[in-house]
């Protein structure tokens, strides 16, 4: 009641609007929507809100809008939105807008719905409301009202209708509708009115074929009814193809030659203007998308007569290189430098296209070299490389999903080192005498990395940035599936620059190719033997259901996109000696440096605050920790040491307790009710305080890793864990661990696939378990300390500086 007394004071809706932020350009916006909405269409189209029964014009003012639902069948959203984008300058301010709207839709609806004009609850005929003008109206709407067409039998007498008692003009669709008489009467060779036009067209089983204006052939036959047209000489071209009718006037013989001619080669004039070649260009371009072939031969005549223009080039190459009769070098020879640069440029699309990727390539290169310095050629260079990467990258993904034999590494890194050799140079603005001045002191490290394992970021990437900051080196990490582009353009701002586990993307090449042209050493780093496609991936049952078949496909893919970028690279690191020797045979300068894990602030922080360890020999029940990150090798824990450990179990009559942590689920969920007795589960994150403080609660740790080639590159990560908190391990004896383990003494190595006598042995004597733990202990702290692995990596980077 108070609402509607004020709305009686004149001055209220002003003091209303200062009080919403709301301009007069903001009510219009209002009054707008009021004016093109329609309720019963909104109310149709969307059942949610007839369902709940809710107003449909404020549902579509709070949400509607937001959501790109539709105002009626008439105007669609995006158009009502773009023309306001117009008026209030941008979607932002638009948005901002609405969101007031929005929110005062929530405040007052009654006061809102006053705002627009309408009264609540009923949808009045859009010729009633006070916002209507008498004079216009769209036609669309008429096209499409139900009410018109329930009115009448035909759209062309509700226009006839409409025309007589409300409007002296209607208003088409667009732009390319708006009749134009003299355009149609030729075309028809008829006598029809403006409004008799729009009658026709509306009433026509086919609008979209009878074509009311010049603008609404070309949009149709060419996609842009912006284009110009002016003029067209009929009498030649009634003359030059016999097939044409001979009573053909001007508007007739274009519409002719648009719609059918040029697509079934008939011949033009001799004399065009630049506007008619700029329709012709459309046409092509369509004729093109719906895969039409019949226009190319019209291209490659036209070319030859001396019709000119960067379609027509492309078109006439696409022709010239199917027809063996008709090559480019006798009929198409270039005269003058500018030619010679399109000539080749098309021929680099067409060939691209063709999957004749080297030569396409050549024909960049060729098109570059006549227009010296142009980012257009370059650019055209990249886009042709590109998709030869691209397809050298298909064809291994497509081999991987079937049942085919992968190729060998060595012949598909091959191919990625050509693509690399084509990239274009990077000029880096100095001599061979200023480059071998150059070599500053090291002090800033680009480092370009897969971060997808948290394990494999924590050690190879976390770890390193805090050794170089240590060492007052400055370290910047980019992200190799969402910044290599980035690493590329930044590439001179770094002296080394470290690839961490980084496939061969097309971008990672790119910046290969600059750090190798401005002399910056380049060094691939791996922790795990996935650049040997003999070796990675383990056959399909090892992963079992954790990976599926898109996923195998994937990583049956990877060892050659890894081996591919280490052949590219100067140097290699590794975190193990047995991984650094394959590596080093695939690197240039094939010196590879051995980087281990170790230890670093994170640990230190998280023995802290475990406070003091439990004693290995406490307690009665013996708890075994068995651990993995990967979702291999699950088939030999199953198999081999599955049974070991429940035999364990039952000898000492359930005092011994495992427990598989990581990547066991399907294991773990395969196991009956009397192994479960004696084996649960863990499900670990990724915090590492939290990792290390379930890992202290155990009495021993176990690695079960099947002996090979696979393994024997694996780090000593599961050892050093264990040891930095005394906690003693059985390990299989895989290369990394017969290296760092005095076995007895620091650790048990298992003998063959007997892990019953070592995890019996420690399981039976507490002083044994305390004196591999301690011992463990002490050689993880003198052999992989915070200072011993600073001084391991300056040492690497001052051998790099040497070798480079």
């Amino acid at each position: 009641m108070l609402e509607d007394l004020l709305l009686t004071k004149t001055n209220f809706l002003d003091r209303l609007l200062k009080w919403m932020f709301l301009d007069h350009r903001t009510v219009e916006l209002l009054r707008s929507i009021d004016r093109y909405f329609d309720d019963a269409y909104y109310l149709a189209a969307n059942t949610d809100v007839a369902a709940a029964h809710a107003c449909p014009f404020l549902h579509f003012l709070s949400h509607g809008l937001f959501e790109r639902r539709e105002l009626s069948s008439t105007v669609s959203n995006r158009r009502f939105r773009d023309e306001w984008v117009v008026v209030f300058g941008s979607d932002e301010a638009l948005e901002r807008k609405l969101g007031l709207l929005k929110k005062f839709a929530r405040v007052s609806r009654g006061t809102l719905v006053r705002l627009a004009g309408r009264t609540p609850g009923r949808s009045r005929a859009f010729w009633m409301r006070s916002s209507f003008e008498a004079n216009t109206i769209d036609l669309s709407y008429i096209r499409t009202c139900n009410h018109w067409r329930i009115s009448h039998p035909t759209r062309a007498s509700a226009i006839r209708h409409f025309a007589e008692n409300f409007s002296t003009d209607i208003l088409p669709f667009s732009y390319e509708l708006t009749p134009d008489v003299e355009f149609y009467n030729a075309l028809y060779d008829s006598k029809l009115s403006a409004l008799e036009i729009q009658e026709k067209w509306a009433d026509s089983s086919s609008g979209d074929q009878t074509f009311v204006s010049m603008a609404h052939l070309l949009q149709h036959y060419c996609g842009d009814g912006a284009l110009v047209y002016d003029g067209f000489d009929h009498r030649e071209y009634v003359t030059r193809n016999q097939g044409a009718c001979s009573e053909f006037n001007e508007i007739q013989a274009f519409a002719h030659f648009i719609s059918i001619g040029l697509e079934h080669g008939y011949h033009l004039p001799k004399d065009n203007s630049i506007a008619l070649v700029s329709i012709i260009d459309a046409r092509m371009e369509r004729l093109d998308e719906i895969k039409s072939r019949g226009f190319l031969h019209a291209a490659f005549e036209l070319r030859k007569a001396g019709v000119r223009s960067a379609v027509i080039d492309r078109f006439s190459c696409q022709y010239a290189l199917s027809h063996g009769e008709a090559t480019p070098t006798r009929d198409m020879a270039p005269h003058d430098s500018l030619s010679a640069f399109w000539n080749n440029f098309h021929m680099a699309s067409v060939l691209a296209e063709q999957g004749k990727h080297p030569q396409a390539v050549r024909h960049a290169q060729k098109a570059a070299g006549h227009e010296s310095g142009s980012v257009f050629a370059m650019d055209k260079i990249h886009e042709t490389v590109s998709l030869w990467h691209r397809e050298v990258h298909r064809a291994l993904q497509v081999t991987a999903k079937s049942d085919r034999t992968m190729p060998g590494e060595r012949e598909t890194s091959g191919q990625f080192v050509e693509v690399l050799s084509a990239i274009p140079s990077f000029r880096s603005g100095l001599g061979k005498k200023q480059h071998a001045l150059r070599k500053p002191q090291v002090r800033r490290i680009g480092i370009l990395a897969d971060m997808s394992l948290p394990q494999c970021k924590r050690y190879r990437i976390d770890q390193k940035l805090e050794y170089l900051e240590t060492l007052g080196l400055n370290a910047t990490v980019f992200n190799v599936h969402s910044e290599a582009e980035k690493a590329a353009a930044e590439s001179a701002l770094f002296d080394i620059w470290i690839l961490y586990r980084t496939p061969a993307y097309y971008s990672v090449l790119k910046l290969l190719n600059r750090a190798k042209a401005l002399k910056i050493p380049t060094v691939f780093e791996i922790d795990d033997l996935i650049l040997d496609p003999d070796f990675f991936p383990e056959a399909r049952e090892s992963y079992g259901a954790g990976v599926d078949d898109q996923q195998y496909s994937e990583l049956r893919v990877l060892p050659f996109l890894y081996a591919a970028v280490a052949r590219c690279c100067d140097f290699g690191i590794a975190s193990t000696e047995a991984l650094s020797d394959y590596l080093g045979a695939l690197v240039r300068s094939e010196r590879s440096f051995v980087f281990p894990n170790g230890i670093d602030s994170v640990h230190q922080a998280a023995l802290r605050s475990l406070g003091p360890v439990p004693d290995p020999g406490d307690g009665d029940l013996i708890r075994v920790f068995v651990g993995s990150a990967t979702k291999s090798h699950k088939d030999y824990v199953a198999q081999v040491f599955v049974p070991q450990a429940i035999k364990i179990a039952e000898a000492f009559q359930g005092k011994v307790h495992f427990s598989l942590c990581g990547s066991f689920d399907e294991l773990f969920d395969q196991l009956d009710q009397t192994a479960r007795k004696s084996i649960g589960h863990i499900n670990l994150g990724w915090d590492y305080p939290t990792y290390l403080s379930t890992l202290a609660g155990f009495d021993l740790n176990v690695v079960p890793l099947e002996k090979s080639a696979f393994t024997d590159c694996k780090s000593e990560i599961k050892w050093l864990e264990a040891s930095m908190l005394g906690i003693p391990s059985v390990l299989a004896p895989t290369s990394a661990y017969e290296r760092c383990i005095e076995d007895g003494v620091t650790g048990l190595l298992v003998d063959g696939d007997d892990f019953v006598t070592p995890i019996s042995a420690l399981s039976a004597s507490a002083s044994d378990r305390r004196r591999i733990g301690d011992a463990a202990q002490r050689a993880v702290s003198e052999g992989f300390s915070f200072d011993s692995q600073c001084a391991t990596l300056k040492d690497i980077i001052a051998q790099i500086e040497l070798y480079a």
